[in-house]
């Protein structure tokens, strides 16, 4: 999770689309007999509101030393007695009971951040009361087309020196994916939504891959410097809020997915557009596409990793070179995830084995194919070793 300062925590309060969300679905849904937990509470307004409302009490839960401020803040608001702090992951805490409520926002740029799914993926499963309601509901993920002149000229400029060649740098620049803010004139396409987050369903959170290819269809004639990534949400019934570019509301941003060469686009065309993300532990690997009359814009965050992550780079690199998008991918990555957590090669073959059994028609297969990938990744990773050895003075 980051690590927000109160002057962070002060932009999200300014937020008044999210903020005057979140006190609606609030209001909606906790009532004297409320048992209330804010998860990642920080200075602890939404506990404060919960208090407000009746609640019978609110846990405010955080990692960050600022929801130390809580208590006196509930005590100065008349809620001192129905307000307890708990500081630390909620993963190794023992609330004194299970809340019907439980309110977050454990976002980044967009829902898929750091390990957020996986902790709602335990508050789901080991927290809520059975039945109990969950603040946000839904997140709905969307792409689009962009536009972005002055910025793709300003970072390409910024990689030129006279009388030195420093293209391949400024194309890893150029492809970097990262956030920025949008007002709405940027967006050049009709949007789609490209994977949805049900946050009362476990098992979906963990998945370790998100994504979708589908049409836009460009709204105006020039070209596009990119995807640009957002999320809507539903909080609870009909009370919700999006992140699209607009003139306000900047407390998330947006992800950009860029293009090394601008895609040239005419209006009312369609094109193909594809955004996913795989997992690797808590590591995002993007991918993105766009296709249209002017050609195909493809890219990976792979190409931006440090040095360090060759031997991944290589591996993902390596699959997707045989064929496009496969399942061998997203089994390379579970495979990768299970080494990277220490379980025995048995375990991490048997999940294979029911998600393919087409593929791995036998528990044998199924294991002899993990400790061939694993054995490469060990391959891979010595020689990486062996180049950074030699690499340094």
């Amino acid at each position: 999770m980051p690590e927000y300062d109160l002057i962070q925590f002060t932009g999200m309060v300014l937020d008044q689309v999210r903020r005057q969300a979140y006190a609606r679905a609030i209001v909606a849904c906790v009532n004297a007999d409320s048992v209330v937990l804010d998860l990642g509470a920080g200075p602890g307004l939404f506990t404060l509101l919960a208090a407000a409302r009746g609640a019978r009490v609110v846990y405010a839960v955080d990692l960050l030393d600022i929801v130390e401020a809580v208590p006196e803040l509930a005590e100065r608001n008349g809620f001192g007695n129905r307000v307890q702090v708990l500081r630390g992951d909620i993963r190794d805490l023992v609330l004194p009971e299970r809340p019907d409520v439980v309110i977050s926002d454990l976002r980044g740029v967009l829902p898929i951040h750091g390990d957020h799914l996986e902790v709602m993926a335990y508050v789901n499963e080991h927290v809520v009361r059975p039945g109990g309601v969950l603040i946000p509901r839904q997140d709905r993920l969307h792409v689009a087309l962009v536009a972005m002149p002055t910025e793709h000229g300003e970072v390409g400029a910024a990689w030129k020196e006279p009388g030195l060649d420093l293209g391949p740098i400024r194309d890893l620049a150029l492809a970097t994916p990262h956030r920025v803010i949008l007002h709405g004139p940027e967006v050049v396409s009709t949007t789609r939504v490209w994977d949805t987050i049900d946050y009362h369903q476990p098992k979906e959170l963990r998945r370790r891959r998100w994504g979708s290819t589908g049409d836009v269809t460009a709204t105006a004639s020039g070209v596009a410097h990119g995807l640009a990534c957002w999320f809507a949400t539903s909080l609870v019934g009909d009370v919700g809020f999006t992140t699209a570019p607009s003139p306000d509301h900047q407390t998330y941003g947006h992800w950009l997915l860029p293009f090394v060469d601008p895609l040239p686009i005419g209006a009312g065309e369609v094109v193909e557009v594809r955004a996913d993300v795989s997992l690797v532990g808590a590591e995002p690997i993007w991918r993105w596409s766009a296709q249209a009359a002017g050609g195909v814009r493809a890219a990976t965050s792979l190409d931006s990793l440090p040095v360090s992550a060759g031997r991944l780079r290589g591996l993902a690199i390596e699959t997707e070179a045989s064929v496009p998008y496969v399942p061998e991918l997203e089994m390379h990555l579970e495979m990768l995830q299970g080494a990277h957590d220490g379980r025995p090669i048995a375990e991490i073959a048997a999940p294979l084995r029911e998600r393919w059994p087409n593929h791995f028609t036998s528990p044998e297969i199924a294991v002899g194919a993990v400790e061939r990938f694993i054995d490469r990744y060990r391959t891979r990773t010595r020689q990486d070793a062996d180049l950074v050895a030699r690499a340094e003075p």
